[in-house]
């Protein structure tokens, strides 16, 4: 079977960090953190403080939709981010084969903060909408529905639900779809609104999040000897993949080409991922064989870095046993974007694939004092420049799903 070459052509971003991937990608070089106080709602009862928020928010900023204002707060998230998309790849709709596009998304919670809101609602007295509406806004898949009516899309329009490594799984199901000449084009990508009381009480209670006070910056610290959780993030990523000859044909920018992808699953614990790192060091080096590349050369890796005790100490397991001696450049973006759950594979995505274009490593922030167990690589108190020729984004999710994706620097034949 011909491989046809996939390449990213487009990057659309509504993060916590800002709208555009340029507000995204200042933010990781400069190391600035989203985290903020909690305002969405009283935080009182809670042992957090903070959250990477998106500030202020329309709809109508982005695209005209009526059937948007219908939809749920990360729904509306993936509506902006693919229209942010499609504008930054400069693509005419108009000239696309509807029939040879696609949707691939992935959401860890989908609409489930609407929904407990509205409950919380009926519950207090209030009257409760019901009806069609909330019957099709409360849908986990409303996302990528949404996305396929709003362009006119019809090929697949799929959403997946599989923890913090959704996003990423989407991006790779795209990739395979493009690899294999199934699709010309595809918008994929991860949204995320979770930032709500009922929803953030069970992370707590788990212990999972920072309840760190004071300063917001430094309250998510992966691969610290201190670290005690992630910050929770809203918001959403999406990227056009397209094969290459079709991206050549219409002139578009190319940031980067997807070159492997792979999963693997612990089988081990429903939160905790296997101590061994073995699973996890599997879907490394599967993606690398996928993308017929070796662990040397691999220059840069996006590591999930939540910031928890046992996903550092797994990650780092795995890391030494995919690269060995080899071990490459490494560090975690989450306590600059905050943990957007879902949706946090395809921010991160988005961030390496900005790294190999740019050819920079953000700096992996908050790593001291290093756990001396966390014996990583990590890009630390500066950014580095210098030649980027492949780089990985990895993420691992609750039930012991792992995700690779490999992105190699577009070169001209």
């Amino acid at each position: 079977m011909i491989k046809h070459r996939v390449v990213i052509t487009g990057i659309g971003a509504l993060t916590p960090c800002g709208v555009g991937w340029e507000q995204l990608w200042k933010s990781a070089i400069t190391a600035k953190s989203a985290n903020v106080p909690i305002s969405r709602f009283d935080p009182q009862g809670l042992q957090v403080s903070f959250a990477a928020e998106i500030q202020s928010f329309n709809l109508a900023d982005f695209v005209v939709s009526k059937r948007g204002l219908r939809l749920d707060r990360s729904a509306q998230f993936a509506l902006s981010a693919g229209q942010l998309a499609f504008s930054d790849a400069s693509v005419n709709l108009a000239r696309l084969n509807r029939y040879r596009c696609g949707v691939f998304d992935g959401t860890s919670l989908s609409a489930l903060a609407s929904l407990l809101e509205e409950h919380r609602g009926y519950l207090n007295g209030q009257r409760c909408r019901g009806g069609p509406g909330t019957l099709v806004s409360g849908m986990t898949g409303n996302s990528s529905a949404a996305l396929a009516e709003q362009f006119d899309l019809h090929s697949v329009s799929e959403t997946l639900a599989l923890g913090s490594v959704s996003s990423t799984a989407a991006i790779g199901r795209a990739f395979g779809a493009l690899q294999r000449g199934e699709l010309d084009l595809a918008l994929a990508g991860g949204c995320e609104a979770p930032l709500c009381r009922e929803i953030m009480l069970p992370f707590d209670k788990a212990g999972v999040l920072s309840r760190r006070s004071g300063d917001p910056a430094a309250a998510c610290r992966p691969f610290a000897a201190d670290r005690d959780g992630f910050v929770m993030g809203e918001g959403a990523v999406y990227l056009v993949l397209e094969d290459l000859d079709h991206a050549l044909a219409r002139e578009a920018k190319i940031y980067c080409e997807i070159v492997g992808f792979a999963q693997t699953v612990d089988a081990f614990h429903p939160t905790t991922p296997a101590p061994s790192g073995t699973f996890m060091a599997h879907a490394v080096s599967s993606c690398l064989q996928n993308a017929g590349r070796k662990a040397a050369d691999v220059d840069y890796v996006n590591l999930h870095g939540t910031a928890t005790l046992h996903n550092d100490r797994a990650e780092t397991a795995a890391l030494n046993l995919a690269f060995g001696d080899n071990q490459p450049w490494c560090g975690s973006t989450k306590p600059i974007t905050g943990h957007l759950l879902g949706a946090c594979g395809a921010v991160e995505t988005a961030i390496s694939a900005l790294a190999v274009k740019f050819d920079l490593l953000p700096q992996s922030l908050n790593a001291s004092p290093r756990d001396p167990q966390c014996d990583l690589k990590l890009v630390r108190d500066n950014v580095i420049s210098g030649p980027m020729t492949l780089a990985l984004n990895i993420n691992n999710s609750f039930g012991g799903r792992n995700c690779a994706l490999a992105l190699q620097k577009y070169i001209t034949n």
